[in-house]
């Protein structure tokens, strides 16, 4: 048989059912008419949109949205989906027949009917809550390789990008604890770690308030839209139910609001951007709110801004009293005092002094307090006329460290004693840079070692080379491993927070010294708080917190 062979294969389909649960949310570029497919959704050609009865858009099979760009105002919507019967076509193609689908339009069926209009007189506040719970913090030991899942009480609450391995749920309630992490790719499921968290001030979600005529009620709805700061939108929530409303009701305060709703300026996370619809029963009206954007002062950080305020007095006041010349005390630090003494016995010895700054970088807070310590032994030196020698495992230090010493020689009045090549680079390599500054000193055999700045494993190796000459050594760091080692093999050792303290128990500067005192009340006034809390805590006093 030749030509083209065409039959039906179905000659009369099934009557057509409309599109269901149309909504229309709001987005900023437009509005976002949304439903749900047809019944019949197999034998449907095409959805159609309709506004205030004029077709703007189409949507192709599979697709159940439609963005109406730039739409704004109150408008009437419906989707009508039209269908038709399918057929197969024969067709000769290079001497071939092939069949090929084809489908003719026949009928369709239009959905009820959606009016949307914004709500009048729609407010939106921000609720506050002093001290309080604000949630249990999720974490996970595992790495997951996709997707995770996590699951409350039975349900999704979220989906988080893979290899997450902690969340932070704020919508929790205290004593709900029936969590469960999911791997969606793998399968592997865990019970995550639980850690409540408590805020001094608590954000506790956006109340909601409107004047609408009465009515039967209405289905709160939110949708959400994720903004980076740029405010270019990354990602979009359709309209969600939230709760119920009565008729007589008129207001609603939504606790599950994002705590990004509060923070304008965020540095990491995107900013939540809400819209709250009221739709009512029957689902033909829907009210819409104004965006409700971040607020400009997030006061979860009230309690930040009052402590900056109340040091910032301190701060000023010591300050003040700096300048006007009272006197304030600080107590003797042995390892500062013995800085000069251990300059004058190498003078006496007639032998060197060497500084080591440790292997810190440049923008180390260690490698800068010892270079202001540097600066001090430097023009010390100077005026004994005592060479310093110092290696260094880092070239930006070595610069900065020719610069210290040269100004340092300059203002003890002997610039002439400044020589640069007694400052050099050895190695950025660790424990290359601890041989060449052993081998340093037990070549030279300096009459004081200075062992100031970062320091990891080489800080035992250089010391003991030190000590087998004879050396007096001074030595300081912050990290608490690697003290125990200059303790056990140095003269003295500045312990932590001491190694910054040094320019001002140096220099008697009054911004240093007031700066220095501020933060002693402070530390002062947290600890004997934490010691009077546990002692009260130990003995059976409980504390409630109201809101």
């Amino acid at each position: 048989m030749t030509g083209i062979l065409a039959f039906y294969i179905l000659t009369q389909p099934p009557e057509l059912a409309p599109p269901q649960n149309p909504m229309v949310g709001v987005r900023s570029d437009g509005y976002w008419v949304l439903w749900e497919p047809s019944p019949s959704d197999s034998l449907i050609l095409r959805y159609e949109v309709f506004r205030d009865g004029q077709l703007i858009g189409k949507a192709e099979i599979g697709e159940y949205e439609f963005l109406d760009k730039g739409a704004s105002g109150a408008h009437t919507y419906f989707i009508r989906a039209v269908g038709g019967s399918r057929y197969l076509k024969e067709v000769k193609v290079w001497g071939m027949n092939l069949p090929l689908l084809l489908w003719r339009e026949d009928g369709h069926a239009d959905s009820k009917p959606i009016s949307v209009e914004p709500v009048p007189g729609m407010a939106t506040t921000y609720k506050w809550k002093g001290f309080g719970f604000a949630g249990y913090r999720l974490e996970w030991g595992f790495r997951p390789q996709g997707f995770v899942e996590v699951i409350k009480g039975g349900k999704t609450l979220i989906t988080l990008p893979p290899g997450t391995q902690s969340f932070m749920d704020a919508s929790a309630v205290p004593g709900e604890k029936d969590y469960l992490i999911r791997d969606l790719t793998t399968g592997t499921e865990a019970r995550p770690n639980i850690r409540a968290r408590w805020e001094a001030i608590h954000f506790d979600g956006l109340a909601l308030s409107w004047n609408l005529p009465a009515e039967e009620g209405f289905t709160l709805m939110r949708s959400s839209e994720a903004r980076e700061q740029d405010m270019k939108t990354v990602d979009r929530t359709p309209p969600e139910p939230v709760s119920e409303v009565k008729a007589q009701e008129s207001g609603f305060v939504d606790p599950g609001a994002s705590r990004e709703i509060v923070a304008l300026l965020r540095s990491r996370s995107p900013m939540s951007i809400y819209r709250y619809y009221l739709v009512s029963k029957d689902g033909s009206k829907v009210y819409f709110s104004e965006a409700v954007r971040p607020q400009s002062f997030n006061f979860m950080k009230l309690p930040v801004l009052i402590f900056d305020i109340i040091f910032a007095c301190v701060f000023f006041g010591f300050l003040f009293a700096a300048r006007r010349g009272k006197p304030m005390f600080i107590r003797k630090i042995a390892g500062l005092e013995e800085l000069d003494n251990a300059v004058g016995r190498s003078t006496e010895m007639g032998k060197p002094i060497i500084y080591v700054p440790g292997i810190g970088s440049i923008s180390d807070i260690e490698t800068i307090a010892s270079l202001t310590i540097l600066k001090h032994v430097a023009k010390k030196a100077a005026e004994y006329e005592t060479t310093v020698i110092m290696p260094n495992s880092d070239p930006m230090v070595t610069a900065a460290a020719k610069e210290v010493i040269k100004e340092a020689c300059t203002e003890a009045g002997r610039p002439d004693l400044y020589n640069e090549d007694n400052v050099f680079y050895v190695s950025s390599q660790q424990f290359a840079f601890a041989g060449a500054v052993s081998g340093l000193i037990v070549r030279e055999k300096p009459g004081a070692t200075f062992l100031i700045g970062y320091y990891a494993a080489e800080s035992l190796v250089i010391a003991e080379a030190g000590y087998s000459v004879g050396a007096i050594q001074v030595a300081g760091t912050a990290s608490v491993l690697q003290t125990p080692f200059f303790l056990a093999a140095c003269d003295y050792v500045l312990i932590g927070e001491e190694e910054y303290a040094a320019s001002a128990y140096l220099s008697h500067n009054a911004l240093q010294m007031a700066t220095l005192k501020a933060e002693d009340v402070f530390k002062a006034t947290f600890v004997s708080t934490i010691i009077i809390l546990s002692i009260l805590v130990s003995v059976g006093v409980s504390f409630i917190f109201l809101s």
